[in-house]
């Protein structure tokens, strides 16, 4: 896949997860979704191509980056 249209792809899949405040849970989910997604769809991928596989990263990395976040949920439209 090229990467305009990983670009597109992920672009496409965040766009119902809406952005947060200023240094938010949200905004960590978000971002680490976007790596790990165009890392799953690249070339050399290291986790699942997967939409699911990114959604888990993310999760993961949000909920173990602080303990008060342990039960963070993202928003979705």
């Amino acid at each position: 896949m090229n990467p305009q249209a990983m670009v597109a792809t992920v672009k496409s899949e965040l766009t119902h997860v809406p952005r947060g405040e200023a240094g938010s849970p949200q905004n960590l989910y978000r971002a680490v979704y976007w790596i790990a997604r165009m890392n799953s769809i690249g070339s050399r991928a290291q986790i699942p191509p997967t939409a699911e596989a990114a959604h888990e990263m993310a999760l993961r990395c949000v909920r173990t980056s602080d303990p008060r976040l342990a039960g963070f949920t993202p928003r979705f439209t």
